[in-house]
């Protein structure tokens, strides 16, 4: 089961980002996955501009199913409107980093002073969302 909080401020999701050691003091709306009453997963979207959005994702093994990964690529295509969604992965060797480009995020920069990947995905890149 998916379940949404536009621009939350505590719930369920920002404990799971919290447990996986990320604090946003910004706006966030969560969208997260639970499995028999417990939260498995989800993600978190932050610095939404008319355009953009960046896109952070937590969770334990084995959660992104097919429709958990649908869910988190609509919310931000067909609910925000966003046209281009943003990820910062700390780390080149970072198993997230190929998480990411497995879903379709391509690498278009490097901040080498903080070793952190800069990703983005178009909503015509994305193979997750319904065209219509």
């Amino acid at each position: 089961m998916m379940i949404v909080a536009p621009n939350a401020g505590e719930c369920p999701g920002r404990a799971l980002f919290r447990a996986a050691g990320r604090e946003f003091d910004e706006p966030v709306d969560f969208l997260w996955r639970t499995h028999g009453g417990k939260v498995v997963g989800g993600w978190a979207y932050t610095g939404k501009t008319a355009d953009t959005v960046q896109m952070h994702i937590a969770g334990e093994r084995g959660w992104l199913s097919t429709e958990a990964i649908r869910t988190g690529f609509e919310y931000p295509f067909d609910v925000l409107g966003t046209k281009v969604i943003i990820a910062a992965i700390p780390g080149a060797d970072n198993p997230v980093l190929k998480i990411a480009v497995g879903l379709g995020f391509t690498v278009f920069g490097r901040l080498e002073e903080v070793d952190l990947q800069l990703l983005k995905m178009s909503r015509a890149m994305c193979r997750w969302i319904t065209r219509g």
